[in-house]
């Protein structure tokens, strides 16, 4: 009897660690050519524990930065708003309330696009535009969108763990946690504005610009829309060359929210050029993915073996399409359907960027350079 308990025992534990391991579709039916395997969230996890250990010919991912795993992944459908003028009135409130408000400086223009409200005060500077999908640029007076980039100081990446830096600003010290705190703040109030069912968005990246000869700086806070917590995919194909092919999956551009802050009272202005997104219908869940392993060996192979690639960051994020079959405008109304994939960045140079992606479901890989 002793004996046969622990046989049971036994049984249950490699029950256990092979419920992290699943065939895909392909395998099952015997067609899987490329010996891919496919896991559930606690096996991705249980990878990524180990995957340090791992060494590739050309793939260095010694140094590399990589995500949190979901609880859950999905195949979702979004849907681009195009109800906001109807919230015209609770928005202005949000930004420019009545107590600041003068009518001579609004005004709606029909050739606007997106088409929406304008308001302007000349005598402050104050600005509040907004589009029907959920566009807004906002700024409290004229300086607020003086950005010139060669006075880009440094970029601090918040998706990963950073110094908690102080800054000079206009009208005192802050710390960099401090400062990110100020940028959710505004964030949020936009969300709670808008609606309760809004992609939730989070702070990605901060951009440190010099604010003149004093010493003071600004800075301008990137913030990506996530679906239950997994991030849109940004990084897109900005130009053709002779080592990028055609991309297997043409997705839809995503932009990141912006945030300007140069004083300790709060944001200087908002910028969202993506607009708004809601979660159209019921999500079906993706139980197994593939895995992350055979992901980077998919990676490696696609890529020469006599250069080596240094991957600073790993992510798994959601590619976007448009349901209509074209090149996304981000117009209202607009629906999308978003699946998963690996998304491995070997350069993070704004519009030079050099990266990979993987399909999580088919192990189909796109690589992209950027220069």
């Amino acid at each position: 009897m002793k004996h046969t308990h622990i046989l049971f025992v036994i049984l249950a534990i490699i029950l256990c660690v092979g419920c992290d391991y699943i065939q895909s579709p392909e395998e099952a039916a015997g067609e899987n050519k490329n010996d891919l395997q496919y896991v559930n969230m606690d096996g991705l996890r249980r990878e990524l524990a180990d995957i340090r250990s791992t060494s590739f010919e050309n793939l260095d991912i010694k140094n590399c930065a990589f995500f949190d795993v979901p609880d859950k992944m999905y195949e979702a459908k979004l849907l681009q708003a195009g109800d906001l003028l109807q919230k015209e009135n609770q928005i202005f409130e949000s930004y420019v309330p009545k107590k600041r408000f003068k009518k001579k400086y609004y005004k709606k223009n029909p050739n606007s696009s997106p088409p929406g409200p304008e308001y302007e005060n000349t005598e402050t500077g104050e600005r509040l535009l907004l589009g029907n999908n959920g566009f807004i640029n906002y700024r409290k007076s004229e300086e607020s969108n003086e950005i010139e980039e060669e006075n880009l100081f440094e970029t601090v990446w918040l998706d990963r763990k950073y110094e908690n830096k102080t800054y000079q600003l206009q009208d005192g010290t802050i710390s960099l946690k401090q400062a990110v705190e100020l940028a959710k703040k505004e964030e949020e109030k936009w969300e709670k504005t808008v609606a309760k069912n809004v992609l939730k968005s989070r702070p990605s990246k901060v951009d440190v610009y010099k604010n003149g000869e004093d010493g003071n700086v600004f800075l301008r806070f990137c913030f990506r829309k996530t679906y239950h917590g997994v991030e849109e995919l940004v990084q897109k194909k900005l130009m053709e060359s002779a080592d990028t092919k055609s991309l297997s999956v043409e997705y839809a551009d995503c932009y990141d929210d912006q945030i300007v802050v140069s004083s300790c009272k709060g944001a200087d202005s908002f910028l969202s050029n993506e607009g708004v997104m809601y979660e159209a219908e019921k999500q079906k869940e993706i139980k197994t993915v593939l895995s992350l392993q055979s992901a980077l060996k998919l990676v490696s192979k696609e890529l020469p073996s006599y250069h080596g690639y240094h991957i600073s960051k790993i992510s798994i994020c959601y590619r976007m399409c448009s349901d209509a079959g074209k090149e996304s405008e981000h117009e209202a109304g607009e629906k999308y359907t978003t699946s998963p994939c690996y998304l491995m960045l070997f350069s993070e140079k704004e519009n030079q960027e050099e990266f990979a992606l993987v399909d999580c479901k088919t192990g189909t890989v796109d690589y992209v350079r950027n220069y």
